[in-house]
């Protein structure tokens, strides 16, 4: 099945690319449904760093568990369910109340069996683990610029580099993780964003 064109992708054609973990499908489901739910995060959170952990954490989710989605025609009801569903979740934590319950609800609306927050903590811990695999160099060009948050002249100026040193070790870096983790680069910039 190739790419996508014109001016509205299908989205049945998506769900079906995504299933089959076609990065197009998924960078385009991004592109679609990003702005729409962060909005919506927002509104109902009032912090904007929040509703990007949120929006997030659903994009993750989709992207774990795309060969379980039985959404077949719509993606906008399941992935708003999905936001609503963390929102509620976040709030409770808010509150001190048991989440674990709303997650539960969060898996069922997925259509996943057997599905924990291990599987979300694995993914991640396989992340650290790769950028671990990384050469001392690269290693800490990552960390800082996508964990810390640093920018690359903040970064230069740190390890004493030029700039253009910390783009390319920045560049090698997310190319290692992309390829050893079998991730789209749309979900690996969403989760160092």
């Amino acid at each position: 099945m190739g790419k996508i064109t014109g001016n509205k992708p299908d989205e049945r054609q998506l769900i079906r690319g995504l299933k089959r973990g076609r990065e197009y499908a998924f960078t385009s489901i991004f592109n679609l449904y990003f702005q729409t739910l962060y909005q919506y995060s927002v509104a109902f959170l009032k912090s904007e760093h929040d509703a990007e952990d949120i929006v997030q954490e659903v994009f993750i989710r989709l992207w774990l568990n795309r060969e379980n989605i039985t959404a077949e025609n719509s993606l906008r009801s399941f992935l708003f369910t999905a936001t609503r569903n963390l929102l509620i979740t976040r709030f409770n934590q808010r509150l001190n109340a048991p989440a674990f319950e709303d997650y539960l609800d969060y898996c069922n609306s997925l259509g996943c069996q057997d599905t924990s927050r291990l599987e979300y903590e694995e993914f991640m811990t396989r992340l650290d683990r790769c950028i671990s695999e990384l050469p001392p160099h690269q290693q800490k060009v990552v960390r800082m610029s996508k964990i810390e948050q640093l920018g690359n002249k903040e970064i230069a100026d740190r390890l004493g580099i030029n700039e253009q040193s910390v783009k390319n070790s920045l560049s090698l870096g997310l190319k290692h993780i992309r390829s050893r983790m079998a991730i789209p680069m749309a979900l690996l910039m969403l989760i160092f964003s």
